[in-house]
C-alpha cells in the first residue's frame, strides 16, 4: 500500500512501510519496521538510478544535438539551392 503524505514526513521514513490486511472485512493498516536485511540491496539502487539518469539526459542531448546538425544542413541546402 502506499504510504501516505505523514509517512513520509517522518524523520524515519525509510525505515517504515505501511502494510493492510488483505482480506474481506478486515480494515487493520499501519506502518511496520522494515528489518535490516531487506534494507541493504535498496542501499544501491539510488547508484544505478542516477547511472540511468545521466545515460537517459545523455542521450536526450545526443538526439537534441542531431536534430539541430540535421536542421543546420537543412537550411544550408534551402539558402544554397538555385532558385
Amino acid at each position: 500500500m502506499l504510504r501516505t503524505a505523514n509517512d513520509k514526513r517522518r524523520w524515519d521514513a525509510d525505515d517504515w512501510r505501511r502494510y493492510r490486511c488483505r482480506s474481506d472485512g478486515c480494515g487493520w493498516q499501519d506502518l511496520l519496521e522494515v528489518s535490516a536485511d531487506r534494507q541493504g540491496p535498496r542501499q544501491a539502487a539510488p547508484a544505478a538510478s542516477t547511472l540511468l539518469r545521466v545515460l537517459r539526459a545523455a542521450l536526450l542531448l545526443l538526439a537534441a544535438g542531431g536534430l539541430a546538425w540535421g536542421a543546420m544542413l537543412l537550411l544550408e541546402f534551402l539558402i544554397s539551392a538555385p532558385g
